[in-house]
């Protein structure tokens, strides 16, 4: 708070600020008490403490705030169930709060002959916000876990498809010419990138 709350209090410029992770933000008394049973609980209302005083600082045209929440997912069942989840006071003070999944299901990544996965499917889902409905604000990307970066030629792929640019066609897709068995054998041409990008831009 004492590092940041200079710019927040500069009545002309903006900032964006980035905390990860949101998990981290404890108070000291949680490292002396280890092992206690006010411990446990401490981490979440550090949470909650530390955004009720920032909230009182905030300017909605001049401050962002993005805070990265890392949570434990149990994957042993059908489903993916979150362990842990942010306390409600923290909940509270959030305006928008997205979830992002990262798959490890075989049929959503790519790998190499040597087993290095190329490419993943990241899902997201917008859990609150206070500018528009959230019901049915899901959707997904890929990523390129190994460059640190959004998949684009498949988000660029995955856009066609969706307006009929490129037409499926049970398992097989076309597009022009080219005829290809299976979403992850398509290969673009660098002039069918180009072709492609003209024609969802209209």
């Amino acid at each position: 708070m004492k590092n940041i709350i200079g710019y927040l209090s500069d009545d002309k410029e903006k900032h964006i600020f980035l905390f990860d992770s949101l998990s981290n933000i404890v108070k000291e008394e949680f490292y002396d008490k280890p092992e206690s049973g006010k411990a446990m609980g401490l981490s979440a209302r550090s949470q909650g403490y530390f955004l009720q005083k920032l909230v009182n600082y905030l300017h909605k045209e001049r401050n962002i705030m993005l805070f990265v929440a890392h949570q434990t997912v149990d994957l042993s069942g059908m489903y993916a169930i979150t362990k842990a989840k942010m306390g409600n006071t923290v909940h509270h003070n959030m305006s928008n709060i997205v979830k992002l999944f990262l798959s490890m299901s075989k049929s959503e990544m790519e790998r190499e002959d040597n087993n290095m996965i190329t490419s993943q499917k990241a899902t997201w889902t917008v859990e609150k916000t206070k500018q528009c409905p959230t019901i049915g604000s899901t959707g997904y990307y890929y990523v390129l876990p190994q460059m640190g970066q959004i998949d684009t030629k498949r988000e660029l792929i995955d856009i066609a498809i969706d307006m009929d640019i490129i037409q499926r066609k049970g398992a097989w897709y076309t597009y022009k010419e080219s005829k290809w068995n299976g979403l992850s054998s398509i290969e673009l041409s660098n002039k069918e990138v180009v072709e492609l990008e003209k024609a969802i831009k209209g």
